[in-house]
């Protein structure tokens, strides 16, 4: 029973460090300010292909939680305007559509420093579509 014991603690330690680790949190300080589009890439049935309407645009996340969201004609992220919170590294950015509901979109922060900004948007769940996005700091 003893050896049981151990074994279930030792398997509880170690999905606990795995958890932690998957999740890892980022100091949402460092995302206020402006960010201009450097790289984007969208990826569809296994092929990765550059996103150029993406490229120069440009983000201004405030302190306050609002995200001004600079557009190009082309991009399929719908915002101007927009509230954004950070947990953990998941960036929820969410806007009112052109129907007035509200939408969400969610982000993984790949990257965050005082200078660069990569954040990847899974389209669907069940496969590997995505958009991976990277950015500046101006």
């Amino acid at each position: 029973m003893k050896k049981i014991t151990k074994v279930l603690t030792l398997l509880l330690f170690v999905a606990s460090l795995t958890a932690m680790t998957s999740c890892k949190k980022v100091d949402k300080n460092l995302i206020v300010g402006q960010w201009k589009c450097v790289a984007a890439t969208i990826t569809q049935y296994g092929q990765t292909t550059p996103y150029n309407p993406a490229v120069g645009v440009v983000w201004e996340f405030k302190s306050d939680g609002t995200l001004i969201a600079e557009l190009a004609p082309e991009i399929d992220i719908e915002f101007p305007t927009a509230s954004y919170v950070i947990s953990g590294n998941q960036l929820t950015i969410s806007y009112l559509d052109d129907d007035g509901d509200l939408e969400h979109e969610i982000y993984t922060i790949n990257e965050l420093t005082q200078t660069k900004l990569k954040i990847k948007e899974n389209e669907y769940d069940f496969d590997d579509d995505c958009l991976t996005l990277e950015f500046n700091k101006l």
